[in-house]
Parts: structure tokens; sequence; C-alpha cells
């Protein structure tokens, strides 16, 4: 790597001539390294916080920070359904027991949102018990 000048990678690759990447270019080593490297990150901290950040989201299937967000919203907003049907359910029918508890949260977001509907006509337990079995 020269820093002096214009920065730049000298990269030498068997049987191959050795070449220059300059910023903005990728560095690619198959077999070696899972993604591209861009040349800023041998040398500028923050580009190279973003290529591991980058790297590690990949490993764990994710595109980018915005997706692991995206992800983050839905299960926030299933989770916040999820409670909210519960609380309606405990003051349409009582307690819900813990069986039928656990069958709503398996429910996915379209199941709890018909659900929430559902529920404004329950009047007992049995109401709850019959829905889940044709639905859940």
């Amino acid at each position: 790597m020269r820093l002096t000048g214009v920065r730049r990678v000298e990269v030498y690759e068997p049987q191959a001539p050795h070449r220059l990447a300059y910023p903005g270019e990728q560095l690619e080593a198959p077999g070696i390294l899972a993604n591209p490297v861009p040349v800023e990150a041998l040398y500028d901290p923050d580009a190279a916080r973003e290529s591991a950040l980058r790297n590690l989201l990949q490993r764990r299937g994710y595109a980018d920070l915005d997706a692991v967000r995206e992800e983050g919203k839905e299960e926030g907003w299933e989770t916040g359904q999820l409670a909210l049907v519960l609380r309606q359910l405990r003051r349409a029918i009582g307690q819900v027991p813990e069986t039928e508890s656990r069958r709503i949260g398996r429910l996915d977001g379209d199941g709890l949102g018909a659900l929430a509907e559902a529920l404004l006509d329950f009047h007992a337990e049995g109401d709850l018990t019959a829905w889940l079995e044709r639905h859940g």
C-alpha cells in the first residue's frame, strides 16, 4: 500500500503481473476473502468499519444494515400486535389460558390481524378455542 502521493495498493497475484488498485476499486481474493474489500478500507478507519460490518451482516444473510432495521421493525410490529390482541382478548373473554396464548403467539401477522377482527364477536373462552381450531 502506498500512502504517499496518490493512494494506491499494489496487488500481486500468482501467474499475473502486479497491478495497481486505487480508491473506489474493490480488492478481491477468491478463496481468501468472502467479500470484496474497498481499497479505502486499508487506510480509512470508517471505511474499514463499514466493510467489516457489511461482511458480518452478509454472513448472517442480510444485504445491509437497512435489511436488519427492516426485520427489526417487522418483529416489533408483530410483537406489538400480539400484545394488543392478548389485551383485547382478556377484556373480551377474561384470562386467556396459557395453551391458547402460545397458539396465538405462533400466528403470523395476517393471522393476528384476522384474530383481532374476530375477537370483537367473542363472548367466552370457547369462542377463542373454536376460532383457533379453524385458523390456528
